[in-house]
């Protein structure tokens, strides 16, 4: 007599594994909430009270809340890329929807200097940044640093067209884009790249976030320190005002580590206030 078959039970199919650490970042969500504070007051308190407590607060936050959000905008890229199908649809799809939303608010108002666009351009990127290495990345974080620090003062104009007013006439909108627009990739596309870097590491390990708070207050304090240092040291002034922008490059201007400077002391010292920011989130 046959024996019957023997039926194996099979575990029902299930969805494909999250990725280890697959749960939303809550202190992420922190850091980017603190960076869209941040601008508002640098937008909207320090325009109207210019002298107030508000004002100090204000002019502290100038320079390091748009570095943060771009930081983190490089994380965010990397964490969405990890939970998606379709990673580079999605990403192109954002940047367009951040192009277009950014340009038609840079052509409807003048308060502010509207940040989406030059958004959208690192987005657009994205594909193919995300398949780089961190070594690259950093590599391309440092040169965006050193050819903004040119190209800023070299193709740059002193009127800053936005984005919006330029569209039409093509070179412009693509040198507000890239070189001397209020966030161009030169050099803001270095925070960029760093956040892609720091979102491949364990975000969730207690040890390194209190390194990144760590090292991030001491390199972007530092920064300024060293910058004011040399100032004074070399008896030179970095701030743009004393340098008109003819198109010259002027080597005083790299030690400018006011906000938005585009040059390398700014750079580093918000780079490094984004990564402390992010490790005490």
């Amino acid at each position: 007599m046959d024996a019957a078959p023997i039926s194996v039970p099979t575990e029902p199919r299930s969805a494909p594994p999250r990725p280890a650490g697959g749960a939303r970042i809550h202190g992420i969500d922190l850091a980017r909430g603190l960076a869209m504070l941040g601008m508002v007051i640098v937008h909207y308190v320090w325009a109207r009270d210019d002298t107030g407590p508000a004002a100090v607060v204000a002019r502290a936050m100038e320079g390091r809340a748009m570095p943060l959000f771009m930081l983190l905008g490089g994380v965010g890229v990397v964490l969405v890329s990890r939970r998606s199908a379709t990673p580079d649809r999605g990403l192109v799809i954002r940047a367009v929807l951040l192009l277009v939303i950014g340009l038609l608010l840079d052509a409807t108002t003048d308060r502010i200097a509207v940040v989406l666009q030059f958004y959208g351009l690192l987005f657009l990127l994205s594909p193919l940044l995300r398949r780089l290495s961190s070594a690259v990345l950093l590599a391309l974080a440092a040169c965006s640093t050193v050819i903004g620090a040119v190209t800023y003062q070299v193709v740059g104009q002193p009127s800053q067209r936005s984005s919006s007013d330029a569209l039409v006439d093509g070179w412009p909108f693509l040198r507000s884009l890239l070189f001397d627009g209020y966030y161009p990739f030169f050099p803001v596309g270095a925070f960029f790249a760093l956040g892609m870097v720091l979102a491949r590491l364990d975000l969730r390990d207690r040890s390194l976030a209190r390194w990144l708070a760590g090292i991030g207050t001491a390199v972007g304090v530092g920064a300024v320190v060293m910058a004011d240092a040399l100032v004074a040291a070399l008896s030179i002034d970095p701030e743009p005002e004393a340098a008109v922008a003819d198109g010259t490059f002027q080597a005083a201007r790299l030690l400018d580590a006011s906000g938005h400077s585009a040059m390398p002391a700014w750079v580093i010292s918000a780079a490094g206030t984004s990564v402390a920011v992010l490790g005490l989130s």
